[in-house]
Formats: structure tokens, C-alpha cells, sequence
């Protein structure tokens, strides 16, 4: 192999491993809560995460003023 092809896979597994390292996170499953519903958002992508009842209307816990 010469030497510039075998300098380019190095580095390609390199770049690489971090992303199949961070690809095998498991993901846990949604908490299990006495709550009649609740919903959570990651707050940088706006993507729902976990939910229970999420349609449901229900009133609100507390209102702060």
C-alpha cells in the first residue's frame, strides 16, 4: 500500500471512530411518571423527546405569576 493511501486511511478512521462511538449511545426509554401527562422538548432542536397524553388537554400544574 503506499504510503499516501495508507496516511488517508488512518486519518479517515480517525474522523471516523468518534462518530461510531457516539452512534452506539443507547437511547433510554421515556420515564415512567405518576404524571396525567407531560411532554419534553430538547430545547436547542425544538424535537419531542418523551411524552404521555401529549393531545390530551389538561390544566396546567401551577401558574406563576
Amino acid at each position: 500500500m503506499p504510503k499516501h493511501s495508507r496516511t488517508v486511511a488512518i486519518i479517515t478512521a480517525l474522523l471516523t471512530l468518534p462518530w461510531l462511538a457516539q452512534a452506539q449511545t443507547p437511547i433510554p426509554s421515556a420515564p415512567d411518571l405518576s404524571a396525567r401527562g407531560y411532554i419534553l422538548v430538547d430545547h436547542d432542536s425544538g424535537k419531542l423527546l418523551a411524552a404521555k397524553n401529549e393531545n390530551e388537554r389538561l390544566d396546567p400544574a401551577s401558574i406563576t405569576s
